[in-house]
C-alpha cells in the first residue's frame, strides 16, 4: 500500500505543479520566471502557499473552459476532480486487509486490500491501480497540453505502447 500511496501522491503533486504553471501561463503568457515581470514569482509563491489541490483545480477551471470545447473541458475537469479525491483518500484515509475465507475448509486463503473515504471504498487491485494510473496520466497530459497551447509550444509527442516499455 505504501508504494500505491507514494505513486498517487507523487502523481498528484506533479499535477498540482502543472496546474500552477497553467495558471501562470494564462495570467503572464510565460512560464519563464527570468523574463516574466516581478509579480510572476510573487503570484507563484502566493498560490503555492495555499496547499490546496482543490483551490488549484478551481483556479484552472475557467482557463480550461475558456480554451477548450465543452466535452474536452468536462473530461479534463472530471479527471482532475477524480485525482483530487484519490489524492485525498491516499493522504488521509485508512486502509485495511480483509480476509477472504474458504468456507468449506474454514481457512483464510487470501486477503483483500481496501481503502476508503467518506463516499467510496476501493479494493486495491492491479486493475484498479492501472485505472488510477491512467486517470492521473490523462489529467497531467491534459493540463500540460493546455498550458503548451496557451504558450504556443508544440505538444509533446505521444509514446506508443512499444516505446513505453
Amino acid at each position: 500500500m505504501a508504494s500505491v500511496r507514494g505513486a498517487v501522491l507523487g502523481g498528484s503533486f506533479t499535477i498540482e505543479h502543472e496546474l500552477l504553471s497553467l495558471a501562470l501561463a494564462a495570467q503572464f503568457g510565460t512560464n519563464d520566471a527570468d523574463s516574466a515581470p516581478p509579480a510572476y514569482l510573487a503570484q507563484l509563491d502566493a498560490w503555492r502557499a495555499e496547499y490546496s489541490f482543490h483551490a488549484h483545480i478551481e483556479r484552472a477551471k475557467p482557463i480550461i473552459r475558456g480554451h477548450w470545447e465543452r466535452k474536452q473541458a468536462d473530461r479534463l475537469i472530471q479527471d482532475l476532480a477524480s485525482a483530487r479525491d484519490l489524492r485525498n483518500a491516499m493522504a488521509h484515509c485508512p486502509c485495511w486487509l480483509e480476509c477472504v475465507n474458504d468456507e468449506v475448509q474454514h481457512l483464510t486463503v487470501s486477503y483483500r486490500l481496501l481503502v476508503a473515504d467518506r463516499r467510496h471504498v476501493w479494493e486495491v487491485t492491479s486493475k484498479q491501480i492501472q485505472a488510477w494510473s491512467a486517470m492521473l496520466s490523462r489529467a497531467l497530459r491534459g493540463v500540460e497540453q493546455l498550458r503548451r497551447e496557451i504558450l504556443g509550444v508544440a505538444p509533446r509527442p505521444m509514446l506508443d505502447e512499444a516505446q513505453r516499455g
